[in-house]
């Protein structure tokens, strides 16, 4: 059984969310707060557009603050990202290509 039928790619990209933040060493009492900040439904989108090869990427951002209006977390463009470091600040992680390849089988 490959890992595609294991695991969905919204909850794989989470889980590579979740070791990110331990790496930041965020509390992982916080953990959860933090990845319901991410809309999953723009999540699974930006996911199967990197799929199909229509966005160079997807970017998951975790902010450093919480109350957010009309905040998706997701990012399909480096440059859409970049933009808005400007005006906040955000941990941000390369979900799409990790996600990929491990649905791939290749790690």
């Amino acid at each position: 059984m490959g890992n595609a039928k294991r695991y969905g790619t919204v909850d794989l990209a989470k889980a590579i969310v979740m070791s990110r933040l331990r790496a930041f060493r965020i509390p992982v009492a916080q953990h959860k707060a933090l990845i319901d900040l991410i809309d999953e439904t723009a999540l699974a989108s930006a996911l199967d557009q990197f799929e199909a090869g229509e966005v160079a990427c997807v970017l998951v951002a975790i902010p450093s603050w919480a109350e957010l209006d009309d905040y998706s977390g997701v990012f399909t463009s480096r440059e859409a990202a970049l933009e808005a470091l400007t005006e906040a600040d955000f941990i941000l992680i390369d979900v799409g290509e990790v996600t990929q390849a491990h649905l791939q089988g290749v790690i």
